[in-house]
């Protein structure tokens, strides 16, 4: 499972290069772009701590919640992600889908 700390700095740095992309959404360059790149790196690296965690936790036979828990962390990084790719920079999506995430 991933640890508390790094789970939280993959959160933050999903959540910031997101409203840097966001925030520079009126600049033509590809500043904005590298943020959405980063921030989508980001939800792909959470994601995939989500998945091992679920599936140690199935593994081992884990309390039901616990293992839904990592489900639904695992189902919004790839929600934030598709919505992500298909963002017109209106708002600031990961970062408003990522505050949901479990820890």
């Amino acid at each position: 499972m991933g640890e508390p700390s790094k789970i939280g700095m993959k959160i933050s740095a999903a959540k910031k290069n997101c409203l840097m992309c966001f925030s520079y959404k009126g600049f033509q360059g590809e500043r904005s772009e590298r943020n959405r790149e980063d921030a989508l790196y980001a939800m792909q690296a959470l994601y995939t701590v989500f998945e091992q965690e679920q599936n140690t936790l199935r593994r081992k036979d884990a309390a039901l919640p616990e293992i839904r828990k990592a489900e639904r962390n695992k189902r919004i990084c790839l929600d934030a992600k598709e919505a992500c790719e298909l963002c017109k920079k209106d708002m600031d999506r990961i970062n408003r889908m990522a505050s949901s995430i479990e820890r």
